[in-house]
């Protein structure tokens, strides 16, 4: 499954992407990347569009999503506007804007290799983990109102994490997680780190201004 470069995909009246057992290849350029939206009107009770992609081999440079939210699927639930799932996933440039689900991305069973993830105006959560192996370059967040990572049962390495203006955790692991991080930067938040439930965290470097606790 192909998305060449400027691909504009606009979703509406809770519809969804939901591909599975394939190869996925999402080819847009800096200049030129694939866009996939939620196009409904800004409500709060609306459903815009999502991803779901399960069981594939993923292949992404310069991907933008904007106003996706949580899919609405029969007998279940997932909590990601886009959802990975026991899948193995490489990133170049990935952009998220105004997130209006629990998590903007969701990494479910999967194993994932990015450079470049950027989330800005996330309602919650912006990059949320479980039970997956990351291998991350840089993360940078811009005004999510819950955490910026959020880890549970994960092995993550990430060389550079930004953080500015965070409702709530800047990095929070839980239920035995372990995170490498090389340099994290926060700046106006509510909590800098958590590390709970046997997890482990490693930092080299920590800079820190206008951090709550």
């Amino acid at each position: 499954v192909i998305f060449h470069s400027g691909t504009n995909i606009c979703l509406e009246n809770e519809s969804y992407i939901n591909i599975e057992n394939s190869n996925i290849d999402i080819r847009g350029t800096y200049k030129n990347p694939v866009k996939i939206m939620g196009c409904d009107s800004n409500q709060e009770d609306k459903n815009s569009g999502s991803l779901i992609f399960q069981n594939s081999n993923i292949q992404i440079s310069n991907l933008n999503l904007s106003n996706l939210n949580a899919p609405k699927k029969y007998l279940r639930i997932l909590y990601g506007g886009a959802n990975f799932i026991e899948s193995e996933i490489t990133i170049d440039n990935l952009k998220v804007i105004s997130s209006r689900s629990e998590d903007a991305i969701n990494i479910i069973d999967s194993k994932l290799k990015a450079n470049n993830l950027e989330f800005i105006d996330s309602k919650s959560d912006a990059l949320d983990s479980d039970f997956s192996n990351l291998i991350i370059n840089r993360v940078k967040c811009s005004n999510v109102r819950n955490d910026c990572v959020d880890f549970s049962f994960s092995l993550a390495s990430i060389n550079q994490i930004e953080s500015f203006f965070t409702g709530d955790k800047s990095i929070s692991l839980g239920e035995a997680s372990t995170l490498k991080a090389e340099n994290v930067k926060l700046n106006f938040g509510e909590i800098g780190i958590v590390s709970k439930d046997n997890s482990n965290l490693q930092i080299k470097n920590y800079e820190y201004s206008n951090i709550k606790l």
